[in-house]
């Protein structure tokens, strides 16, 4: 079920691009609407035949991209939840550690000296302060945009995927992406860097 779910989580997506040409998070709550393919078109019985599992994958599916998962799930509907959103987030680190800048956030971010040239916005640098995720709605410079996807590690939920991120050294690779040009912004990438190594080890 876990694979299935991992399968059709982001099966929004193809509307998204089809009605925006790109991928826009703020717009388009592609879970949502993934959802409303799978559940309320009936495109979930090309899948799988039985419907005993499909508040799981509904709940699964539509809590993916949340900035946080409801609350009063059942316990296997909490669990998959939890696995598909800790499978997301590890693959997206994967994802910003071998993509061009430019591939990674199409329309957003132009060329890599647009990055090294960011300033991070006060409520995002708060966020990571706060050991929170970055609501995408407080993103003002591209720099934004990469330190919501290093906050991403506030949201893990199990062990292991705290030990791919450190195995796979995903925080420091993609803090080095870039060179910061301005002083401050370089300084706080440095405490961002240290803030989030510091908790992951907390986590493991």
């Amino acid at each position: 079920m876990a694979g299935l779910i991992a399968l059709l989580h982001d099966i929004g997506r193809f509307e998204e691009i089809t009605f925006f040409k790109r991928f826009d998070s703020v717009n388009f709550d592609h879970a949502s609407h993934g959802v409303k393919m799978l559940f309320e078109d009936n495109l979930i019985r090309k899948f799988v035949v039985e419907d005993i599992y499909d508040e799981i994958i509904k709940t699964a599916i539509y809590n993916h991209n949340k900035l946080s998962i409801e609350n009063g799930l059942n316990d296997r509907c909490l669990l998959h939840s939890k696995l598909i959103r800790d499978a997301d987030k590890s693959d997206n680190f994967r994802v910003k550690k071998e993509e061009k800048i430019e591939a990674i956030f199409p329309g957003k971010v132009k060329s890599i000296e647009e990055m090294e040239n960011s300033t991070l916005s006060d409520k995002v640098y708060r966020s990571i302060k706060n050991q929170e995720c970055v609501n995408i709605h407080d993103r003002i410079t591209v720099l934004d945009y990469w330190v919501c996807v290093l906050a991403f590690i506030f949201d893990l939920n199990f062990k292991e995927t705290y030990k791919i991120v450190k195995d796979n050294n995903y925080v420091n690779i993609l803090i080095d992406r870039f060179k910061y040009n301005d002083l401050d912004t370089k300084n706080k990438m440095e405490d961002i860097r240290n803030r989030i190594s510091n908790y992951i080890n907390e986590q493991i």
